[in-house]
């Protein structure tokens, strides 16, 4: 690969990422982000544009380390070089290419990668038809979160404009992902630990999910990821936005909310436990908003659902929570677990909720002569449940679920009523918690015939 530049540890989910990566079977952390580009594609300054953000940003030129040393260590190159994949589909039809597609996709989460090289992702570019490409950007969960593919995206669209106007484009020189490492390792375990030993001091057991069907009857259910979603209508979406501003809240405390709620009726337990993944950036940290690198991290949330309290004031409370407990996300969760009640080879959680932006933007067509379209993110998941929240003009519920404990109806008819107690939410946020009802109309219909029936 070459000379090498720095060598440093790294993060505590890094470290879990890695070794579940080296040890398991499949695509584990394999992430894929692909689009529609509509328009006229320069390829050659496509792949320059590449190419210079791979230089700038250190954690594109990083391979890992683990045999031989005491540690893990993340190992940056010096220089990296990077090439776009191509392929022509033009002379096949829409629907042979929609079943290329999809093995091609499957091909590349299986093809993985040699984590001890770099980079590790890929990029391929696909035409077709004319002025039609398909991009798939495929990269391993241990160099990027969420919050960078966005900023990585951006830039590339930015230096690819500016190579095709035959313009030199200067950014203002990165953070390295490096001064997260040094900052994390400044932490206080010691006040870590007393807080989630505090927070968690009741807990002994993951919160169930009475919904589920484990063991499945199909003695050769094979374990897989499946995922539904729902959409909000844009008056649903609206009134969400309006409440949230109106209370001072985020939507993201609501639709979390509405998760706990839903949880605490179906498990018949007031006080719950799921986990939730945050952005993990400091705010202490210098230019960490633009830092790029593997930042995020899954955190059990404890939340007591008080049946007598106002939705209102219960938001307020839960965002406030939400603030206590992101003071202390840097800590690992293999810690956090040891500091619980919870018996070892036992969850803290069983789902875990996730509120996320599509990794690259949709838009009109730029002066860089394409536009973008058909966003869709794919990535693995490992635990039973993951709900995840995605804004929009509509917004709309995802729930990835592991087929081996769960059946499509289940989670159907849970995402339903996730959608009901977010629409009894907006209709009137100063009920008590207790007069919620996540009843679909449908179910309350044959809930009313059921009980006509027997009288």
């Amino acid at each position: 690969m070459g000379d090498f530049t720095d060598l440093y540890t790294l993060s505590p989910l890094q470290e879990g990422m890695l070794f579940h990566s080296l040890y398991s079977e499949g695509s584990a952390y394999m992430v894929q982000n692909i689009a529609i580009l509509t328009g006229e594609l320069d390829i050659v300054n496509f792949e320059k544009a590449w190419n210079k953000v791979v230089q700038r940003h250190s954690i594109l030129r990083t391979g890992f380390l683990w045999e031989e040393v005491e540690k893990p260590l993340q190992v940056v190159f010096e220089s990296v070089p990077f090439s776009i994949h191509q392929e022509d589909w033009s002379h096949h039809t829409d629907e042979k290419q929609e079943t290329m597609l999809t093995s091609f996709l499957q091909k590349e989460k299986e093809a993985g990668f040699d984590l001890s090289e770099a980079p590790l992702m890929r990029v391929t570019v696909i035409k077709k038809a004319k002025d039609v490409h398909q991009f798939i950007w495929t990269f391993h969960h241990l160099l990027l979160d969420g919050w960078s593919s966005p900023i990585l995206f951006q830039e590339v669209l930015d230096f690819y404009e500016a190579y095709c106007q035959g313009k030199d484009l200067r950014l203002p020189q990165p953070k390295p992902f490096k001064d997260y490492i040094s900052w994390l390792r400044r932490q206080d375990k010691t006040e870590s630990e007393k807080f989630w030993r505090e927070f968690l001091a009741s807990v002994e057991s993951p919160t169930p999910l009475p919904f589920e069907s484990y063991p499945l009857r199909d003695s050769e259910q094979e374990k897989g990821i499946h995922e539904s979603t729902r959409t909000l209508t844009d008056e649903v979406t609206k009134a969400l936005l309006k409440l949230a501003r109106t209370y001072k809240v985020t939507i993201n405390t609501i639709v979390q909310g509405a998760w706990a709620i839903l949880l605490s009726r179906l498990s018949g337990e007031e006080s719950v436990v799921y986990g939730v993944t945050g952005s993990g950036r400091p705010s202490d940290l210098p230019g960490v908003e633009q830092m790029v690198g593997m930042f995020i991290n899954t955190l059990p949330m404890k939340t007591k659902v008080d049946p007598e309290q106002t939705l209102d004031q219960w938001f307020k409370e839960l965002q406030d929570q939400q603030s206590r407990v992101r003071q202390y996300e840097y800590s690992p969760l293999v810690d956090i677990q040891g500091w619980t009640d919870v018996p070892r080879g036992l969850p803290l959680f069983e789902s875990i909720f996730v509120f996320e932006n599509y990794p690259l933007g949709e838009g009109e067509e730029k002066e860089f002569g394409f536009s973008i379209s058909h966003v869709q993110h794919f990535q693995e998941v490992d635990n039973p449940l993951t709900i995840v929240g995605i804004p929009g003009e509509q917004f709309r519920i995802k729930m990835m679920y592991r087929t081996d404990r769960f059946e499509q109806a289940a989670i159907e008819r849970t995402l339903d009523q996730m959608a009901s107690i977010l629409v009894a939410i907006v209709e009137n946020p100063k009920q008590r918690l207790s007069s919620i009802s996540f009843l679909s109309q449908e179910e309350r219909q044959h809930l009313l015939v059921g009980l006509n029936d027997t009288t």
